[in-house]
């Protein structure tokens, strides 16, 4: 054997051990890549009625508003998740573009600068629709004067000991509506308030139903609260649809209003929004997203129907079609 043989082999025997050392370094470097990106996919997590995968069949979206609005807001959240979203998260959205001439695709980045350009990065989608009439709405909500007509003589109401604390607890939220309301206090109980003045709104008819009504919206946000005779600002209970729960929100931007009235404003606000079906330019989807920002229940509109839907992480989808071929590298192979 020869010494240039010799020394050949040892060569190549200290380039397949630096090779390999080199692959087992990448695979490490790999696999902690990758418990980083679950690691970050797990700490993002959206309630089900918040993400468009609660539409397949068999998944309930049983998540209330607060839910959507508070999610991963709580105290302990600093602990279980990296990222919080509130209200603020609409004004660091980036719009991507329109779809189906409806609906506003933009981009949250959750993760630092320094990740790569799809980590971190969430998609929504926006309807163009329900999102201004929602700022409409709230507008409306907040600044619609209700006329008042005197009644003759004022008629007695009868109503249950509890309805009529309910109601003499809150006279400044009937007077609000038109619905003019005193108190007697040596008659007896259920008999003590009066009505002077019922509201007059485009010809609609009101009523004790109306009266009731309200009082029925005001009672079931306090059991929400389970703080009698306090109205806070946000309601706990039932679903993400539930508009008892949403018409009962009072506070210096949003008035408890009967269903009579809470369809009114919404008509109108409907009527006056940006419809399906119009192109919108940057500029014009860069506001609706600062207006809902600003709004103080931007999660679905007064009808219900939800302003916006997570769609999906960019880190985890690009990684899930890691290595499908392209739809035009498909055609060419076939064609």
């Amino acid at each position: 054997v020869r010494m240039a043989d010799l020394e050949a082999a040892v060569a190549r025997r200290r380039a397949a051990a630096a090779n390999a050392k080199l692959a087992q370094a990448s695979a490490a470097a790999k696999a902690v890549q990758e418990e980083a990106a679950r690691q970050r996919a797990a700490a993002v997590q959206f309630p089900s009625s918040f993400s468009l995968s609660s539409l397949n069949a068999g998944e309930g979206a049983s998540a209330s508003i607060d839910e959507v609005a508070k999610f991963n807001t709580g105290s302990d959240a600093a602990e279980t998740a990296a990222f919080k979203f509130d209200k603020s998260c609409f004004t660091q959205m980036r719009v991507i573009g329109q779809f189906n001439l409806g609906f506003i695709i933009a981009a949250l980045r959750t993760g630092g600068e320094q990740q790569a350009e799809a980590d971190g990065l969430q998609l929504f989608i926006i309807d163009q629709h329900a999102s201004d009439e929602k700022f409409r709405f709230e507008g409306l909500n907040r600044e619609s004067k209700i006329d008042r007509q005197p009644l003759i003589t004022p008629h007695p109401l009868q109503l249950t000991p509890a309805q009529e604390a309910i109601a003499e607890a809150n006279l400044e939220v009937f007077r609000l509506n038109g619905f003019d309301v005193s108190a007697d206090h040596t008659r007896p109980p259920g008999r003590r308030l009066r009505l002077a003045s019922l509201p007059t709104c485009q010809g609609m008819v009101f009523g004790d139903k109306d009266i009731h009504d309200l009082i029925y919206t005001l009672e079931e946000s306090e059991v929400e609260q389970g703080r009698p005779g306090q109205l806070a600002t946000g309601a706990r209970g039932g679903g993400l649809l539930d508009m008892t729960s949403h018409r009962a929100l009072w506070s210096a931007g949003s008035i408890p209003r009967p269903s009579k009235v809470w369809q009114l404003l919404a008509c109108r606000a409907c009527r006056g929004a940006i419809m399906i079906g119009k192109a919108l330019r940057v500029a014009e989807m860069e506001r609706i997203l600062r207006n809902l920002g600003g709004l103080q229940q931007p999660w679905n509109c007064p009808h219900g129907r939800p302003t916006l839907r997570h769609l999906v992480d960019a880190s985890v989808a690009r990684k899930s079609t890691h290595g499908s071929p392209p739809l035009a590298a498909i055609l060419r192979a076939s064609g």
